[in-house]
């Protein structure tokens, strides 16, 4: 089955803040997967990891996650469009495997790209999660509203 995108997500570029692209990603999950925060563990949350990750910790590896919604790896634009990876520095698999391999949540090669993700997805879970402890003000999260 295919996840319906609502019509509400203005469907961001792959090269969006990530924080922008996490959002569409989380309205996503919201339309489709409704409690989805509860079921991630922020303490071992990793974006950089194919099984800490969202889509791994949600439906156990990061590709049957993408099939669960209805792509594949030749989707992968879309995964990055909706904040499920952030892309790779240099654009190529060996890049992202210095970003992914050996590091602790939230660590990343140091382009700053899955730490910007993580960040992101964190905030997004704990508006879902504790909506009282996520300021109105915080201008920075881009958060979708349902």
């Amino acid at each position: 089955m295919k996840y319906e995108i609502p019509s509400y997500i203005e469907i961001p570029s792959a090269d969006a803040p990530a924080a922008e692209r996490v959002a569409a990603g989380a309205a996503l999950l919201d339309k489709n997967l409704p409690g989805w925060a509860a079921r991630i563990d922020t303490e071992t949350f990793s974006l950089a990891s194919l099984y800490k990750c969202i889509l791994g910790q949600l439906f156990g590896f990061y590709d049957t996650g993408m099939r669960a919604i209805g792509w594949s790896w030749d989707d992968d634009v879309m995964a990055q469009r909706f904040g499920f990876h952030m892309g790779n520095c240099d654009d190529t698999w060996a890049a992202w495997e210095r970003c992914r391999d050996g590091r602790a949540p939230g660590q990343d090669c140091g382009c700053g790209r899955y730490d910007e993700g993580q960040q992101a997805w964190l905030r997004e879970i704990a508006s879902r999660n504790h909506p009282a402890a996520v300021a109105d003000d915080d201008h920075d999260t881009h958060l979708v509203r349902l």
